[in-house]
């Protein structure tokens, strides 16, 4: 039977699978933080899909609304284009795109709060992935370094062998490899065997450590309770936990706010209601406790209460 090889993966090609782990990873983790059950699940994963990718979605009535699969209402969502301003930047005019060629999007220019309700997930008025697009590239930097830094770990075996001793050395190889408990050889093998030194410091620890504090902040800026991902949490100061807990529902209220502003305005213009909220609960204040955990994962009185 042939052995089987393991190919290693190209580092552009790593990278790039690297890059797709966190970006899908965190794009599921949005799109499943909200949802509107007025809506059917489709609709709801293609308006929040728009606010991760683009910068808005706009409501609008549909044109041939018997041709239309889902049964909910006669409105649809489509991504869009301003066309006019007023005064203080905001769109009046806006033309939907259409890239489904859909009989159900008009095409003309249509008036906004009047024809077509705009609604942005933030106040910024960006796509939710330009919010940790810089934090998403910083992770698939670690995970290269720890790519790099794994591989210099690997310390190999430099074997000098002639076609006298090479079946007798590889033996010996690989009975350490195999984790033999004796390993028996002569002083000539023990002499040649060596192992490659390598002056590359071992940081895997460290990195790890730094990944978790970027994927806590990037779940801080998506409005999803990290706590828990943080090292010996109990050793935690009280204000700087409830600080980032305060952070954390600030984040997830400003997308809140802005869906909510958004459905009330369709229910305004188009008379259509529907209401979204948030699937987890928010972040929680720390209070103090009069008990603490052990390592050793017991329940023990903190010295001086009794």
């Amino acid at each position: 039977m042939k052995k089987k090889q393991y190919k290693r993966l190209e580092p552009s090609v790593l990278r790039r699978r690297w890059f797709e782990h966190f970006y899908f990873k965190y794009m599921n983790i949005f799109k499943s933080s909200y949802r509107c059950d007025e809506l059917q699940e489709q609709e709801q994963d293609y308006i929040l899909e728009q606010f991760w990718l683009g910068s808005g979605v706009a409501a609008f009535n549909l044109i041939n609304p018997q041709e239309r699969t889902p049964l909910t209402s006669l409105i649809g969502f489509q991504q869009f284009v301003e066309s006019q301003w007023n005064l203080y930047n905001y769109p009046i005019m806006c033309r939907l795109l259409n890239p489904r060629n859909s009989p159900n999007v008009p095409m003309t220019d249509l008036k906004v709060n009047t024809d077509v309700v705009l609604g942005w997930s933030n106040k910024a008025h960006i796509s939710v992935y330009q919010m940790i697009e810089p934090l998403i590239y910083a992770l698939v930097e670690l995970k290269m370094t720890e790519n790099t830094n794994t591989i210099l770990q690997k310390l190999p075996f430099l074997v000098p062998i002639d076609e006298v001793d090479k079946e007798r050395k590889k033996d010996i190889i690989e009975n350490i490899l195999n984790d033999d408990i004796a390993v028996f050889a002569n002083l000539t093998d023990i002499n040649t065997l060596k192992v490659l030194p390598t002056p590359t410091p071992y940081i895997l620890d460290k990195l790890s450590s730094q990944e978790t504090n970027i994927e806590n902040q990037i779940l801080t800026i998506l409005g999803v309770d990290n706590i828990g991902n943080v090292e010996k949490k109990e050793r935690l100061v009280e204000d700087e936990a409830n600080s980032n807990n305060e952070l954390i529902n600030d984040h997830a209220e400003n997308f809140l706010q802005c869906l909510t502003k958004w459905s009330e305005r369709i229910n305004e213009v188009l008379g259509f209601k529907m209401n979204w909220y948030a699937v987890s609960s928010p972040a929680t204040a720390t209070g103090e406790s009069d008990e603490f955990v052990d390592e050793k994962g017991g329940d023990q009185d903190v010295p001086g209460n009794n």
